[in-house]
């Protein structure tokens, strides 16, 4: 039977005691499933999960923009890990009705991340391998302590060219960097990020640009600052792996 936490965690689900037929709804709920020991239970995945690798073989059943309804209740999944800002209300509530138990993940600070594995794992029935990743998250945020200067480094994340996208504070990753001094300089507000004018930017003190290594484009660079490349699926995707993409930015910054 299961734990009454796990049930207070689903109200309204009856999970059963064997492992968990999941499926995912964003790529990093693809790799949070991974990383906390459950990918042999994953049945489904969202489009562009391409890790880890036997992701890549799995179903696919769309992506924030639509769901595969029909493929969804072939797979008979009970239990649907989701970004909570990357779905329609209209599919959340079908999903709802459908009875599927749901896992919201939205992480935007490590122990959040944290967190999140560990009732991810509770609820797999995967607890130690959710143990050891958290561990991994522990030591990486040590080793990015490390790395901390004088004074803060304003580093602007910019995502997109046109129009103008840039990551703001409600996002996880300008919380791991801020942990090695750099730290990102615009407010969205509550919105993890947000469409600015090149105006907006021109004005702005800052000292670097941080840019996808695969971005096709060349970032808005008015001041001639230094401009940093890291991989984009490890930077933007709140998972583990978002550690160790910030600790390669953080050396090359130091």
């Amino acid at each position: 039977m299961l734990r009454l936490p796990l049930l207070l965690l689903l109200i309204g689900s009856t999970l059963p005691a064997h492992g968990l037929r999941v499926i995912t709804l964003s790529p990093h709920a693809t790799e949070l499933v991974w990383f906390a020991g459950g990918a042999d239970q994953l049945v489904g995945v969202s489009s562009f999960s391409d890790f880890p690798e036997s992701a890549r073989r799995l179903p696919s059943i769309g992506d924030a923009t639509a769901i595969d309804r029909e493929r969804i209740i072939s797979l008979a999944p009970e239990l649907l890990v989701y970004w909570s800002n990357g779905i329609r209300p209209s599919d959340l509530a079908w999903l709802r009705k459908r009875g599927i138990a749901l896992f919201a993940s939205n992480p935007v600070t490590i122990d959040q991340l944290v967190d999140e594995l560990g009732r991810l794992g509770m609820l797999l029935g995967t607890e130690e391998a959710a143990q050891r990743a958290i561990q991994g998250i522990r030591k990486k945020e040590q080793q990015l302590r490390a790395l901390d200067r004088e004074p803060l480094v304003q580093m602007i994340h910019q995502l997109w060219h046109r129009p103008l996208i840039v990551l703001g504070k409600r996002d996880l990753l300008p919380q791991v960097l801020k942990l090695c001094g750099i730290e990102n300089p615009i407010e969205t507000g509550e919105q993890p990020s947000a469409t600015v004018s090149r105006e907006y930017l021109y004005g702005l003190q800052a000292d670097a640009i941080l840019i996808a290594e695969d971005a096709f484009f060349e970032p808005f660079n008015p001041h001639e600052l230094a401009v940093f490349r890291g991989d984009g699926d490890r930077l933007y995707r709140a998972t583990p792996r978002l550690l160790d993409a910030a600790l390669d930015i953080c050396r090359k910054v130091r």
